[in-house]
């Protein structure tokens, strides 16, 4: 029963944000920078509100975009304030009167990009303990495709007597694919042999993604790959 529960927030909670009308109703109400309850799961931090001293980025979005936040405690609100996503450390920093505060994912719900559209929950949105951080809802209907965000580094190598090589770490953000039926969250393999042999067991899958060149790495093809399954149930 609580795995139904699970999906069904997931998808009721794309609908709300893809319409860009989330039902006033059935929450408390939207929080102002006055209010006491607001700042309570965030906290003001000494990081800069622009850093580009390092090679790479942790950001799943580096520049500073317009957002609405939903808070996991009694799904509070705050709305339309500067966000960039933090896959190494798990938290939201959020731009205000010229500092840097921050909202960790477990007090996360979701957070919506007004731009773009898109839409990041949390694990402890979708009921799981790991992996930890944020997760892109790329598609929900009966299934749910999710991208899964985590920071990475890649080490580098310098060598001094050719001079030739990298001599500073890069950072970077990795992406990962998974989908959830029924409350079960499955990954995704990124490679298309292994990806076919996950769904042996569903020859009319495997099929699917041999017939159709299915690449794992493009969402595009994943896309393709969800309708698919969901066609069939």
């Amino acid at each position: 029963m609580l795995n139904i529960m699970r999906f069904k927030i997931i998808g009721s909670l794309v609908l709300s944000f893809l319409t860009l009308n989330i039902v006033r109703s059935q929450i408390t109400p939207v929080l102002d920078f006055n209010s006491t309850n607001e700042w309570s799961k965030v906290f003001i931090t000494n990081r800069p509100i622009y850093n580009n001293s390092q090679t790479g980025t942790p950001f799943i979005n580096p520049e500073w975009k317009l957002a609405d936040i939903v808070l996991l405690e009694n799904k509070n609100e705050i709305l339309q304030v500067p966000v960039r996503i933090d896959t190494k450390f798990n938290l939201i920093e959020i731009r205000h009167e010229e500092k840097v505060k921050v909202l960790h994912a477990s007090n996360t719900f979701s957070v919506a990009l007004t731009m773009t559209g898109e839409v990041f929950v949390t694990n402890k949105t979708l009921g799981i303990t790991e992996p930890e951080g944020f997760f892109k809802v790329v598609y929900s209907k009966k299934s749910s495709l999710l991208c899964y965000y985590s920071a990475k580094i890649i080490e580098g190598a310098y060598n001094p007597v050719l001079d030739a090589g990298i001599k500073e770490d890069k950072m970077f953000v990795e992406q990962t694919y998974y989908i959830m039926q029924n409350g079960k969250l499955t990954k995704l393999e990124k490679n298309r042999k292994k990806l076919m042999r996950q769904f042996e067991d569903q020859p009319e899958i495997a099929q699917f993604i041999k017939d159709e060149h299915l690449m794992p790495k493009l969402e595009y093809d994943l896309l393709k790959l969800i309708g698919f399954i969901d066609s069939r149930t």
